[in-house]
């Protein structure tokens, strides 16, 4: 049995140092002092103290999560390769668990808002290779990607060259290559960038 010689209180607010046998063992929350009862003197059994560890991994590991979640929507394999670089695969396991069960982690609503956000400068192409490379699955994309009107994608193509003064005085035989490429490079359809190229260049 070993047993707890110090609990020191760190310069960070709210995070304690835990000695076992007059060595450090590991720093955790105050939350896991209340749960797991720990008090100077309190003996405790090899596997105790390897679930205290596991505890803390899981806990920090979690709020990691929910701080990359703070600043946009992620995907599963987007938490995931994060995590991993940090924390063991079997606590990255279940953390991802529970944000999808608690709903902080769902890649059909990730890939909708991700095309929502994105649509209006990208063609459909671009938009499948950006969420093929977060790991969303091919049904899931395929579904969502026909939501999008071809009409819709006509408008934010000519809406795009329009924007763009040095495509603004070349010629029709210009434009094929130089907003061709462009268009193209943004993932739009070889009929969409022929029919802004048609509308927009007379000459």
């Amino acid at each position: 049995m070993a047993k707890i010689t110090a609990l020191k209180a760190q310069k960070k607010t709210g995070r304690i140092n835990v000695y076992i046998d007059d060595i450090f063992f590991c720093g955790i929350s105050e939350k896991l002092i209340v749960d797991f009862d720990l008090y100077k003197g309190k003996k405790l059994t090899n596997a105790e103290a390897q679930k205290l560890k596991k505890s803390e991994d899981f806990s920090r590991a979690l709020n990691y999560a929910y701080r990359l979640l703070s600043f946009r929507p992620r995907s599963e394999k987007e938490i995931i390769d994060k995590l991993t670089s940090k924390y063991p695969e079997i606590t990255v396991k279940k953390i991802v668990q529970k944000l999808k069960t608690d709903n902080y982690l769902n890649d059909y609503d990730f890939a909708k808002i991700w095309i929502e956000q994105r649509q209006t400068s990208r063609g459909k192409k671009l938009l499948v290779s950006e969420l093929y490379k977060k790991g969303i699955a091919k049904n899931i994309i395929e579904e969502l990607i026909e939501t999008i009107d071809d009409n819709e994608s006509y408008n934010n193509a000519k809406a795009l060259i329009r924007k763009k003064n040095k495509y603004k005085d070349i010629s029709k035989t210009e434009a094929y290559k130089k907003v061709g490429l462009y268009l193209a490079r943004r993932g739009f359809s070889y009929d969409i960038i022929k029919k802004v190229i048609t509308d927009i260049y007379k000459h």
